[in-house]
């Protein structure tokens, strides 16, 4: 086919969107399904309509800059006869704002709409340059578009013939792999660097394709989409090197941008939306942690030094339930490579290591936008899984959580329901979005309210075994220790292992965290059902009554027709029935927990003012021991002092001299009756007034203090009367002294 000549400048398109002429599409690839049905013979002659499906994947390029690019593209090779178009789905893969609006100004300019004062919806959303890039969305929504120049919805359905298009903008739960988040955390880090660095310069304010027009070819390749005009051409570019998706360019071109492009959000992103940095929090997320558990489990059985270190613990552990004399017996002669102290500490270093799988899944909040422009197109955006080099550990290498591609393969399925309209594929939309996540035949370790729901159970569960254990081990413990005639080592240790929380510590923040996820989950699911009921009203308002029905007072009251298809709203209540009972069972949890750490607080408190007493009880009985000892002291100090000096060789003394005889020679003594009254009464003179300071202590004291201060008391006043005796006999002598001075003065000239 021969290129047609290029059309006269009064002749080229008119721009349908206020952009530059050229936006990049940098390797994405849109989505086109066209269903239509057509006649066909029966083995009986009997004609019947068969439904039919076309689907082209074109370049996001190749859709936004002309009318006609869509239907060259969408055209069919050979078309049978009596074929009717039904519906015409157009799907862009990423919730790029400046993509979205070219495509629905184009679909508006073609089918001659009315202009409208925009096409997100009547509630505000924040995209601003100056957030965070995951503090952008689109407010949850769903309503007609407001035609531009009237107030309001009433007045627009007054003035138009047919219903505006329909938009809404919900949130449903998907996932990611870790390794492919973070990533994209460190590319949005770097282009937010490169953009801080390049901000002020005027040229930074343009497209990249307005600064560099080198090597863009702005002609139409006519055989490539024969269906299109010379006037419908114009300079447009379609020839575009496809090199794959660059989701790193599209952050660089679209993410600072007046209508920058969403990013996909975690569930701590989605609720917490102005927390600036979220890191942290997306890594500690409860599905996460427990397939970072499971696989920390395995890498442990495969470790040699955590295998020896785990029997010796149980080594040391039969020597300290043993016997006493066996305990001491195989301390001593038994070789011990490590102490149980030592131990522990290193299983405890060991088993808290974290461990993050790079494929761990993390729950995300994707945002669908959907626009039913009129009975026979759909428009949506809603962004995918990262497309990156994965590993044969990813948990879906198949993609079978890929929303376009679980629709395109329902789409194909012989046994679904027949598609008549637009409302009917956006009902289609809207049931894959809410339940991608709760199929039968889903990822088990993605299936989060499965996961939500296996860890609330087994954490109560655990929470009440705690506290069977705890009341049996108290129990036993208070019987033993009645048993025991002293505090030891083993009363000791026994109580820090029945009143240690640090299990109790580490449940109590598992549930915590359990209950802040669920609280998000719960929030999401609530915006989700709010824009799912008023879709649901809209829908059946537009074709969805059944004819016995029109006059039901349900339907009046634009409530959804109980004969509709439409479950959408069944299945996300459904959800979130389930996470409220989740929720439920949490708090249960908690409660308990927190119940059995004050019952553990309580306990200790008594058991540690019992040993108090103990403690005093015995120490008074030492203390009584200890004034036997003292007052035996006293009394044989002052025998032992005197008798000391009688044994000295003093002249003074008078002696008596034994004779000598054959066992021994002469030999002086001191007679009886002079030691006797010296030692007797310097005995009695000493050891009884100590003996009596001894137990009369405090008194002695008290005494004591009393003294002083009378006696700084009287040392006080008689000096206070010396200075008085002092003034009275001075002043007077000073004063007539200086009455004879003054006259002295007085009387000289």
């Amino acid at each position: 086919m021969k290129a047609l000549p290029k059309a006269a400048g009064s002749q080229k398109a008119k721009p349908v969107f206020t952009m530059p002429s050229w936006i990049p599409g940098l390797g994405f690839h849109a989505t086109i399904v066209d269903i239509w049905e057509s006649e066909a013979k029966t083995d009986y002659e009997e004609t019947v309509f068969q439904e039919c499906l076309l689907l082209k994947e074109p370049k996001v390029d190749e859709i936004l800059y002309h009318k006609a690019i869509i239907d060259a593209i969408m055209k069919y090779d050979a078309k049978p006869t009596g074929a009717r178009e039904k519906v015409r789905w157009i799907h862009l893969p990423t919730n790029n704002m400046t993509w979205a609006e070219m495509l629905m100004t184009g679909l508006c300019n073609q089918k001659k709409m009315p202009v409208y004062k925009s096409i997100w919806g009547t509630d505000p959303f924040y995209t601003s340059p100056d957030l965070s890039p995951h503090s952008r969305f689109i407010t949850p929504q769903c309503g007609r578009l407001i035609q531009d120049g009237l107030k309001t919805e009433g007045d627009l359905s007054k003035e138009a013939k047919k219903p505006a298009p329909l938009f809404m903008a919900m949130p449903y739960i998907h996932w990611e792999a870790d390794r492919a988040q973070t990533l994209v955390a460190e590319w949005i880090k770097k282009v937010k660097l490169d953009s801080e660095k390049t901000s002020g310069a005027r040229e930074n304010n343009f497209w990249p394709s307005e600064k560099n027009r080198i090597g863009l070819n702005l002609t139409v390749n006519v055989a490539k989409h024969p269906q299109m005009t010379t006037s419908d051409a114009g300079e447009i570019t379609i020839e575009t090197q496809d090199a794959g998706e660059n989701y790193l360019e599209l952050l660089r071109r679209y993410l600072f941008k007046r209508r920058p492009v969403h990013l996909r959000r975690t569930l701590d992103q989605y609720y917490y939306s102005h927390l600036a940095d979220t890191n942290f929090r997306d890594g500690d997320q409860v599905v996460m942690r427990q397939l970072n558990e499971y696989k920390k489990e395995l890498k442990l059985k495969g470790n040699r030094e955590y295998k020896r270190l785990k029997l010796i613990q149980k080594q040391e552990q039969e020597i300290e339930e043993s016997s006493f004399f066996s305990r001491i017996f195989q301390k001593a002669w038994r070789s011990r490579p490590m102490k149980l102290e030592e131990v522990n500490s290193r299983l405890f270093e060991i088993e808290q290591t974290l461990y993050r799988d790079r494929n761990s899944p993390i729950l995300m909040v994707d945002q669908l936008w959907l626009w039913v422009v009129d009975e026979k197109t759909v428009v949506t955006c809603f962004p995918h899984r990262l497309q990156y080099k994965r590993d044969n550990e990813d948990l879906d290498g198949e993609d079978k959580t890929d929303i376009l591609k679980t629709i395109i393969t329902y789409l194909h399925s012989p046994r679904r329901p027949e598609i008549e309209n637009s409302n009917a594929l956006a009902e289609l939309i809207f049931c894959q979005c809410v339940s991608i996540l709760h199929r039968a035949d889903m990822i088990p370790e993605v299936d989060f309210l499965k996961n939500y729901s296996i860890r609330s159970n087994i954490w109560a569960d655990e929470t009440m075994q705690m506290l069977i254990q705890f009341v049996k081990s108290f129990e036993n413990f208070m019987v033993w220790i009645k048993q025991q005639p002293a505090e030891s080592e083993e009363s000791i240790r026994r109580f820090e292992d029945i009143f240690n929380v640090t299990k109790q510590t580490h449940l109590l923040r598992n549930i915590q965290d359990i209950k802040d996820e669920l609280c998000m989950l719960e929030a999401v699911f609530q915006d989700q059902m709010d824009v799912l009921c008023a879709a649901g009203k809209e829908i059946n308002k537009a074709n969805f009554h059944c004819d016995g029905c029109e006059e039901d007072e349900a339907v009046r009251e634009n409530i959804r027709c109980p004969h509709s298809s439409m479950v959408f709203v069944d299945q996300s209540m459904k959800h979130w029935k389930q996470i409220r009972r989740m929720q439920a069972q949490a708090d249960q949890a908690y409660d308990t927990l927190k119940d059995l750490l004050d019952l553990k607080q309580q306990q200790a408190n008594v058991l540690e003012a019992r040993v108090s007493r103990n403690q005093a009880i015995s120490s008074g009985e030492q203390s009584k021991t200890i004034m036997v000892f003292t007052i035996v002291t006293i009394i044989f100090l002052p025998l032992t002092f005197v008798t000391t000096i009688f044994t000295l060789p003093i002249a003074e003394f008078s002696r008596v001299v034994l004779p000598a005889n054959q066992t021994m020679p002469a030999t002086p003594f001191l007679p009886k009756s002079f030691v006797e009254p010296y030692i007797i009464g310097v005995t009695f003179a000493v050891a009884i007034p100590l003996i009596i300071a001894a137990f009369e202590i405090q008194w002695v004291l008290n005494t004591y203090k009393l003294f002083t201060l009378w006696v700084s008391e009287e040392l006080k006043r008689r000096r206070e009367e010396k200075r008085t005796n002092m003034m009275q006999h001075c002043w007077p002598d000073f004063l007539e002294a200086k009455k004879k001075e003054m006259e002295q003065d007085s009387d000289q000239p």
